[in-house]
């Protein structure tokens, strides 16, 4: 059992980091343009800072579709 509780702990604090960097990312090169002021392309990267990236699959989705076709 205390493996196990190891192992959630360890898994969690990798998915902080993890979205910590996307955040870092976002700062530097998306949120300039994607804020509630600005809203380019109709989106608004920062309002989801206060909830889990995670949480907005379908935002990232479009994002990704979007990134890709500017080959």
């Amino acid at each position: 059992m205390k493996c196990l509780v190891i192992l959630i702990f360890a898994a969690f604090s990798c998915s902080l980091r993890a979205e910590k960097r996307v955040l870092d990312f976002l700062d530097e090169y998306c949120i300039r343009c994607h804020n509630p002021e600005k809203t380019k392309g109709g989106l608004d990267l920062e309002s989801m800072y206060e909830e889990r990236i995670t949480g907005h699959p379908e935002i990232w989705e479009k994002v990704i579709t979007r990134l890709e076709s500017r080959d």
